[in-house]
């Protein structure tokens, strides 16, 4: 055994996801084995791996009968009451806060052989349970705390036996603030109304707080464009909110993507719901995302009360811990959202950190192979513990057909996020024609879509954060079989490939609105292009090369030489790219790590259009589950 330096808030390593342990070896034994005497010698209450600097779920609890507990993958299934007491950390040296945890909690955990068990704890168990586990997320006590207080404020230091009884131990230096009359203390939102009014995001109204007064438009729009210092507004564009109060803030609201439209409209009151979407839309655009794959929002009493545009938001919120339900398990979605509520709202929000940046690149790409010189229009979505010290893998991310860099429902929109989350950049891009592409996508076929993969890796290895030697390719339907087309081509470039859907053969009728392929090369070797229609967009001129180059290739002979490892992905109710695409992907392929998953009951846009994203967020982790254990290299595994 040994001791371990136990790091300090500052420390990039306490603020990023750990990975879940696999591996229940004598590497993991001397894991915990080092974390019980580095507990011991520093006389906590609790340490989680990533304090000392190890990115794996595990942690040391220390129980009601100071048994050092040992918990690897623990997750919390159950919690009862609440408790508001003093919170410390030995990666918070000498500073403590108030904070409100359950009173009961039971968690379920994996022993250091991979045995799961339950362990359930009350008052400082419970509060230890949470915090240590919160640490697995990245998240410290701080993040729920109002405000610090030294050991010196607190007359000495604060031992575990002490949580939980704040009671005539504190000393506090401030000036009491003068808050509306109305806003009682010891009511439920008063932290949050006190949050809100500190930090100059909420002002009270004539009346006082107005705890249980309405919200509107405007007001949530004002309060963010507070919380983002009030930048300068360039231009007015939204029409009705010429000389308005809240003028500035719409139309900031505007530039920035979170207001859709050139009509404010009547200043209309937010539900609950209404509010959801505006916050996980500035969550968003601030970088920030949640784990929003569980079970537990969907039994509430009113879940199918949720207007189908706010579901997603409302998803986003309850996930985050930003608008749970109340006692009963009720979300009340179409409930008028009051002032005090908004307070908590914002409040919640605060607690949480972006996980990464996008921005909006034009990628240039000379004349070669035919293909005309052209812009590649992406989005770069990059985490944001990336750095030239901390280089993260890179992905780049092929649309299908007729669609674009987003993808079908958004599904790449969500998905770039949840990756980032994972530590992978990303850069999603529109082919020619497609998208915010202005080239013409009669010069779209399987040559250029190699050239604008090629392209992007190239952009993706020149930025200083990104593992140039660790890159990967993924593409949806038709983009999938691109990525293979790149993969193949480019062996020194992707060192891992995903197929969403991937498409073996694409000379179905059903790509020609009924048309066979034969008549529709006819057509295009005569005109120079085949028009493609569709419903739910423009239509598209696919030019003869195209027709030449789907005909004469054998994708399945291209599999078969590509080097990389291979995730083929496919949803079992998938008709327009039948599962035994997916199959015969995985069997064709010549590396051994190549893996295959059938989604349960999932199309070929795995569901985004119902709302339900289940089976996309399942897509996505195991796609980034395998490009994490493909592309991180073995040396930064074992260092994490």
């Amino acid at each position: 055994m040994a001791l371990r330096k136990i790091l300090t808030d500052g420390d990039p390593a306490l603020h990023k996801m750990c990975r879940p342990v696999t591996s229940f070896d004598a590497r993991l034994h001397t894991l915990l084995d080092d974390l019980k005497e580095t507990l011991a010698d520093a006389n906590g209450a609790g340490l989680a791996a990533p304090q000392v600097g190890i990115l794996r779920r595990v942690v040391i609890v220390v129980d009601a009968e100071d048994n050092m507990l040992e918990l690897v993958n623990p997750e919390i299934v159950s919690q009862e009451g609440e408790q508001e007491g003093f919170e410390g950390c030995l990666s918070v040296p000498g500073r403590w806060g108030v904070v409100k945890r359950p009173y009961k909690v039971r968690v379920r955990a994996q022993d250091r052989n991979g045995n799961f068990f339950e362990a359930e704890g009350e008052e400082i168990v419970a509060r230890c349970f949470c915090h240590e586990i919160e640490h697995l997320d990245g998240h410290l006590f701080t993040e729920h705390a109002d405000r610090l207080y030294t050991t010196e404020e607190l007359d000495g230091t604060i031992t575990a036996e002490q949580y939980g009884e704040p009671a005539g131990r504190i000393t506090i230096v401030d000036e009491p603030a003068n808050y509306p009359a109305d806003l009682e203390t010891g009511s439920w939102y008063y932290n949050a109304a006190v949050y809100a009014l500190d930090n100059g995001i909420m002002n009270g109204t004539n009346k006082g707080f107005e705890p249980t007064g309405t919200v509107t438009r405007a007001t949530v729009y004002q309060t963010l464009y507070n919380m983002e210092g009030k930048p300068a507004v360039e231009k007015t564009t939204v029409t009705g909110t010429e000389g308005e109060w809240y003028a500035n803030a719409i139309n900031w609201a505007a530039s920035a993507g979170l207001f859709e439209g050139t009509e404010y409209g009547t200043d209309t009151v937010i539900t609950r719901s209404g509010i959801a979407t505006i916050i996980a839309d500035y969550a968003s655009y601030k970088g920030i995302t949640v784990d929003t794959s569980g079970m537990a929002m969907k039994e509430a009493p009113d879940y199918d009360s949720i207007p189908a545009a706010d579901l997603e938001g409302m998803t986003f919120c309850y996930y985050g811990k930003v608008m749970t339900g109340d006692q009963k398990g009720n979300l009340n979605p179409n409930g008028q959202l009051t002032r005090a509520e908004f307070a908590q709202v914002l409040k919640n929000f605060s607690v949480l950190k972006p996980t990464y940046v996008e921005t909006v690149v034009s990628i240039p790409v000379a004349a070669q192979d035919g293909i005309p010189a052209h812009e590649i229009p992406a989005t770069l979505t990059l985490p944001v513990s990336a750095s030239k010290d901390a280089k993260v893998p890179g992905v780049v991310m092929l649309h299908g057909t007729g669609s674009n860099r987003d993808e079908a429902g958004m599904g790449y929109a969500l998905a770039a996020p949840r990756m980032a989350a994972d530590g992978i950049a990303t850069l999603r891009i529109d082919f020619m024609g497609n998208g915010d592409s202005t080239a013409s996508y009669r010069d779209y076929n399987y040559t250029s879509a190699v050239i604008d993969a090629k392209a992007a890796a190239d952009y993706l290895a020149g930025l200083e954060t990104v593992d140039g030697g660790n890159l990967g390719v993924m593409g949806w339907s038709q983009g999938g079989t691109d990525a293979l087309l790149a993969a193949e081509a480019h062996p020194d470039t992707f060192q891992a490939v995903v197929t969403w859907s991937g498409a073996l053969e694409l000379n179905g009728a059903s790509l020609f609105a009924g048309t066979s392929f034969e008549d529709a090369y006819a057509q295009a070797k005569k005109e120079g292009f085949y028009t493609m229609t569709f419903d739910w967009r423009e239509p598209l001129e696919l030019g003869e090369r195209w027709f030449q180059e789907v005909a004469e290739t054998n994708i399945l002979k291209v599999t078969a030489d590509i080097k990389a490892p291979i995730l083929a992905i496919n949803g079992k109710d998938d008709t327009t790219v039948t599962p035994d695409n997916a199959e015969k992907i995985v069997k064709a392929a010549a590396n051994a790590d190549s893996q295959l998953l059938l989604v349960d009951n999932c199309d070929h846009t795995y569901n985004v259009f119902s709302g339900d994203f289940t089976a996309l967020y399942q897509t996505v982790d195991a796609t980034a589950a395998f490009f994490q254990a493909q592309l991180i290299p073995a040396a930064a595994q074992a260092a994490a």
